[in-house]
């Protein structure tokens, strides 16, 4: 009786299947080389219209420029304010009102009654050195501590012409009724105006009816014509 064939096990013909799945992955992996060289798998890149659009629509990066001050057109830094109302700047008395206010000028911080209180004599007129026009920015004024004769609120005019007027207010402004420890000169601010005359009005105090002033100044600089 011829001999049948006799029949692996699953086990005799494992060794050829892992063979054979070896190759074919080795094949595959030389194919998807071969196809990544030839750009097949590379991404879609946007065309120069498209990029930039995108481009464009990008949020701007943040600023970096540094704060500057401005300097005038010769390159010299722009000059400090000045107390241009100091005695020793040539700030004087012209109007308005008696010798009371002379001593507001005279930067001793001295008490100066306004003997007539809110009436008359609660309104001064200065002028600058020479009475020279200036450009000011900022008033200041003495207030050592609470009181009902400090000054409450007060005004500010200017005029470009002469110790009389015309005058154009720069507001009406309030103090605070107390000493303010790094700064007993409070301050009160508006945009620069030119000026030759200033005039002060008091319009009220805290209680009393002859309120006092110990320093005022007047801070900016002197100008040409």
């Amino acid at each position: 009786m011829a001999d049948e064939p006799r029949t692996s096990g699953w086990w005799q013909t494992l060794p050829g299947m892992f063979t054979a799945i070896a190759a074919l992955i080795l094949t595959l992996a030389g194919l998807a080389a071969a196809l990544y060289q030839a750009g097949w798998f590379h991404a879609d890149e946007p065309d120069p219209a498209a990029r930039a659009v995108s481009q464009a629509s990008a949020p701007p990066e943040a600023p970096t420029i540094a704060p500057y001050l401005k300097t005038p057109a010769d390159g010299a830094p722009p000059a400090k304010p000045v107390n241009l109302l100091a005695a020793q700047a040539g700030g004087h008395l012209v109007g308005g009102a008696g010798s009371d206010w002379a001593g507001a000028l005279d930067g001793k911080e001295e008490l100066n009654p306004i003997n007539d209180g809110l009436g008359a004599q609660s309104v001064a007129v200065f002028a600058f050195r020479n009475d020279e026009l200036v450009v000011i920015e900022r008033f200041t004024m003495l207030i050592t501590g609470p009181g009902d004769r400090n000054v409450k609120q007060f005004e500010l005019w200017v005029s470009l012409d002469s110790p009389t007027g015309p005058f154009e207010s720069l507001g009406k402004f309030q103090t605070q009724n107390l000493k303010v420890a790094r700064a007993p000169y409070q301050e009160f601010k508006f945009p620069p105006v030119r000026a030759r005359y200033l005039k002060i009005r008091l319009l009220s105090s805290y209680g009393s009816p002859h309120p006092v002033v110990r320093e005022v100044q007047v801070f900016g600089q002197m100008q040409k014509g």
